[in-house]
């Protein structure tokens, strides 16, 4: 009987089967410049790295979009760390717009060109838009406070109609202004 134990014992134990690496799928980054998506990864990367990828390239650059595309091709990783609040820089396109497709992030409008790389990336004609913009609301804000500080109850100053009242308040309004001068 002891031989029967010890050739059991001397089997050769069975090779078990590898298991082959779960290939993690890739997603490449493409980033919106001048109307068009152009691949920015060198290579496919994880999920999580190519979210983060993508809102790097998006917040250091004029390029306000960037969409995520599956690949079949296996992953590589960068060693980039993962995007700390991606909402609070980005939502979803409209469900109206031209840009309606899924993995697709928009840069939110106040978080616009506020990094060095932004700003070095728009033209001087676009920085000069949005000056102009911001004088026009400043020149706004500054006529609701004279006419409210003489009580003119809104409108234009110039303005003049058959009420006496108005006229009487302009006028009132243009002798305030020569006794200032």
């Amino acid at each position: 009987m002891r031989e029967f134990y010890k050739k059991e014992r001397l089997r050769p134990k069975e090779e078990k089967k590898k298991k082959k690496p779960k290939v993690i799928r890739g997603y490449e980054v493409l980033v919106r410049r001048r109307r068009k998506f152009r691949v920015e990864s060198p290579f496919p990367l994880p999920k999580e790295e190519a979210l983060a990828f993508g809102a790097k390239r998006a917040l250091t650059s004029a390029a306000a979009t960037f969409r995520l595309r599956p690949t079949e091709r296996p992953a590589k990783t960068m060693g980039i760390a993962a995007a700390p609040e991606l909402g609070k820089y980005f939502r979803a396109p409209l469900p109206t717009g031209k840009l309606v497709a899924p993995l697709t992030f928009v840069q939110k409008e106040r978080q616009r060109i506020t990094t060095f790389g932004e700003k070095r990336d728009i033209s001087f004609k676009g920085i000069g838009v949005k000056r102009q913009a911001g004088a026009l609301t400043r020149q706004k804000k500054a006529t609701k406070k004279i006419t409210k500080m003489f009580g003119l109850g809104g409108g234009f100053v110039g303005r003049t109609t058959s009420s006496p009242t108005t006229k009487f308040k302009t006028t009132r309004l243009l002798k305030l202004k020569g006794r200032k001068r």
